[in-house]
């Protein structure tokens, strides 16, 4: 798991080293459309990132593509320089012709709204309000979506002022009156296709989930994995979004039942439609949520009744793409040791691995220096010998990249091969 084969121009913007990107192009032009092996990024998605303002004028000035699409999310350099809030590396890019209304493939937002949805770089994060400012200026229009991330209410109510509220028995015309499109509008896979309503539930907003509940905003609607809004803030736990939903007319379902403890109403429901929790039914994925929350009481039920432990969902992962990944990968990734256990237990196949880059929960595991959840995956039979796709790496690849020392430690003694320090 190395990044040896990286491009010297891409780690000379990584560096910041403008003379070094000059001397670079000056001999070979076209390594301005070079490319990251990692993540299929361009030298203008890395410099545009980290806000190297002087680096993105000269990669434009050598014709890098404004408008390049980054493989592993189709983001272009003007989603990564407003999610870094760098209001002047933003402009540039707009100036020479960045789409603002390009939509990436991880969260199906435009720039301006990785200002405030997206954080997957925070230690690099400048003035992203004041970029926003910059993409506004220059003709963006921020979603719903911003406004909720922003915990910002005057801005949900500003978006909403178009949609008129509902009756007060909205509740009961929801089957009838269609919901206002931006009400339905969902997030991509990275946010499990949630719709506003949902993020303001997980964010424990009870405030604005009461503000788009009025507008029509569905009540039942499910995430990919399953969860209405009401499910979702039991799961974190919200007390107040809980209480503004039932306000509002959402009733409790399977997964809010089980997100409150309340195992006998799930039960009762489960019985009375036993497809539920099969492949097909409504609940169906929920059980890799409560993995990853590492709700070891509600997996062992959903377990008991049936639930598929082959299910999976499209997730973020580790190595920036989006794979299908089991409830095994992800409570492994969290260092979930009840869960683990549990799923183990249940029969869950350790060395199942994800379509596209061949990750193991064994390599989850080992990158977030799980030591222990790595020894229950070792002794249940997981094969620490087998390579990811992507890094071609075993596990140990993976701990000693991350520099996980303990973990890295106890692979050694458990795998042929053997990694030193730089994996």
């Amino acid at each position: 798991m190395t990044t040896t084969d990286t491009p010297p121009i891409i780690e000379a913007c990584v560096r910041g080293d403008l003379p070094a990107v000059q001397s670079i192009l000056a001999e070979d032009r076209a390594q301005v459309f070079a490319r990251d092996r990692r993540v299929d990024s361009t030298p203008l998605h890395f410099a545009s990132h980290r806000g190297y303002a002087d680096i993105v004028r000269e990669l434009l000035n050598a014709r890098a593509d404004v408008n390049a699409r980054e493989g592993c999310s189709g983001a272009t350099p003007l989603h990564w320089a407003a999610e870094g809030g760098h209001d002047e590396t933003a402009a540039v890019l707009v100036d020479a012709g960045a789409n603002l209304f390009a939509v990436d493939d991880w969260y199906a937002l435009t720039p301006i709204d990785w200002t405030a949805v997206v954080v997957h770089a925070s230690k690099r994060h400048h003035n992203r309000d004041s970029t926003a400012r910059v993409l506004m200026e220059r003709g963006a229009r921020p979603s719903l979506f911003r406004a909720i991330a922003r915990d910002d209410q005057a801005g949900v109510r500003e978006a909403l002022r178009s949609v008129s509220a509902m009756p007060t028995a909205r509740a009961a015309l929801q089957s009838l009156v269609p919901a206002p499109p931006d009400l339905v509008r969902r997030l991509g896979p990275a946010m499990s296709g949630m719709m506003p309503l949902h993020l303001a539930a997980w964010r424990g907003d009870g405030g604005i989930a009461a503000l788009l509940a009025a507008r029509g905003a569905p009540l039942g609607a499910a995430t990919s994995l399953g969860h209405s809004a009401l499910s979702l803030a039991a799961l974190r736990q919200h007390a107040d979004a809980q209480l503004a939903l039932e306000r509002a007319g959402a009733a409790p379902d399977v997964p809010t039942f089980l997100a409150r403890q309340q195992f006998a109403a799930a039960e009762k429901y489960v019985l009375s439609d036993p497809q539920l929790l099969q492949r097909g039914g409504a609940h169906y994925r929920v059980l890799l949520s409560f993995a990853e929350h590492g709700r070891a009481d509600v997996v062992e039920w959903l377990v008991t009744h049936g639930a598929d432990l082959n299910a999976t969902d499209t997730y973020l992962g580790v190595d920036e793409w989006m794979d299908e990944l089991t409830a095994l990968h992800l409570a492994s990734r969290r260092g979930h040791l009840a869960t683990v256990q549990v799923l183990i237990e249940g029969g869950a196949d350790v060395n199942t691995y994800s379509p596209r880059s061949h990750i193991t929960p064994l390599h989850l595991a080992a990158v977030g220096g799980h030591t222990e959840v790595a020894r229950v995956l070792v002794a249940a039979g997981a094969d620490a010998n087998v390579c990811d796709a992507t890094h071609e790496a075993p596990a140990i690849g993976w701990a000693a990249y991350a520099k996980r020392d303990e973990t890295v430690e106890f692979l050694r003694s458990v795998t042929r091969a053997q990694y030193g320090g730089d994996g």
